[in-house]
């Protein structure tokens, strides 16, 4: 499957990149998590559920791209920038799949929003973070340790333990996409969307994972309290699930978007 890739810049000025399979098929957006890329970390399901739906990857600017926005963005300014993308793209109708922060994204995009038919968020942000900043660095230090000696390798170690650094001593070089993502993030989920996610009118799938040590199983059910169509399936794995677990992760997700 090809992806064409375009840029888009939205009322306030936010710009970023995007990737569109552009097929006459039901759209499907994708919403990656964290410093992750939507086709190089998410390849398999990506290119699985694009068998059966348009697929439109946004990245998260300043997080996988060098479009860093003028100040730190929430998740719900975030996912009225991805809406304007949508109506740009002149969608009727799409489906939205989110993971980690992307997940916070993608259900906050269904807010007071009919065309969302339907959302999935996989170990999704929501919930107002518990974290400091340096707490949220250690995290993400060992959910890296615990990537790099299974899926990703001792290279993504290297290359991001020295951002993941500079935040836990309270520095921040905007250069450096990692301190700066890490920052934007703790903002991000530090706040409290809960007003809004009474008001997601999509049926949502939350999926958590069991030994998930950034959101945790209380997380999850604080969303699925929240979000009035919401059903939480529970899976063996870490937060990174969605990109360890993908031929299973594209196999719920379709499960799901295929309910009558």
């Amino acid at each position: 499957m090809e992806f064409s890739k375009k840029t888009f810049t939205g009322k306030t000025g936010i710009k970023t990149k995007y990737y569109d399979s552009g097929v006459n098929k039901p759209a499907l957006v994708f919403i990656h998590g964290g410093m992750s890329h939507p086709l190089k970390n998410y390849g398999t399901v990506i290119h699985t559920l694009a068998k059966n739906y348009r697929i439109i990857a946004p990245e998260v600017p300043g997080f996988t791209n060098d479009y860093y926005p003028d100040k730190f963005l929430g998740l719900d300014e975030l996912a009225i920038f991805f809406n304007e993308l949508l109506e740009k793209a002149q969608l009727p109708q799409y489906y939205i799949i989110g993971h980690s922060m992307g997940g916070g994204i993608a259900i906050l995009m269904a807010t007071n929003n009919p065309r969302a038919l339907r959302v999935i968020a996989s170990n999704s942000a929501g919930h107002p973070l518990q974290l400091s900043e340096n707490g949220l660095a250690l995290s993400m230090i060992s959910k890296v340790i615990h990537q790099s000696y299974s899926k990703q390798g001792i290279k993504m170690f290297k290359k991001l333990y020295h951002g993941l650094k500079e935040v836990a001593n309270g520095k921040m070089d905007k250069k450096n996409r990692t301190s700066f993502a890490l920052k934007s993030a703790h903002y991000a989920m530090g706040k409290d969307y809960s007003s809004l996610l009474s008001k997601v009118a999509s049926p949502t799938l939350l999926i958590h994972a069991k030994k998930d040590n950034l959101f945790k199983r209380p997380d999850a059910q604080y969303l699925l309290k929240l979000i009035p169509k919401s059903t939480l399936v529970e899976v063996d794995g870490y937060h990174d699930w969605a990109m360890d677990e993908q031929n299973q992760f594209a196999k719920l997700a379709k499960n799901f978007l295929e309910k009558n």
